[in-house]
């Protein structure tokens, strides 16, 4: 039995955000990197597009970060952005080895 990888993304989106709250990883980044890498590698960014693949972690993400204690310095939009980046960034290094690359959805 094969299982979708986009059901699989979500899930392991959810439980990383549940082990974000808990304290689990010592940034978003951290919480956040391993499913980008995973999306890439299983092909879902190239199937479903990256927007499409962001939603899908922002959402098991926002009600965690809407709960996070707000310190005055913090902002967890431009937190979750730069995280965004730093998965389009892991895209571009991948085509510059040789990767496949993906295509907006149209």
């Amino acid at each position: 039995m094969t299982i979708n990888p986009m059901l699989i993304l979500q899930a392991r989106a959810q439980a990383r955000a549940l082990l974000f709250e808990a304290g689990e990883f010592g940034s978003l980044d951290e919480a956040l990197q391993p499913l980008f890498d995973y999306a890439l590698d299983s092909g879902i960014a190239d199937e479903i597009g990256a927007d499409a693949m962001f939603t899908i972690v922002h959402q098991a993400f926002a009600k965690v970060l809407m709960r996070q204690p707000k310190a005055d310095d913090y902002n967890a939009e431009d937190d979750f952005a730069r995280s965004i980046d730093l998965a389009y960034e892991a895209i571009r290094e991948r085509m510059a080895a040789g990767g496949k690359g993906w295509e907006p959805p149209s």
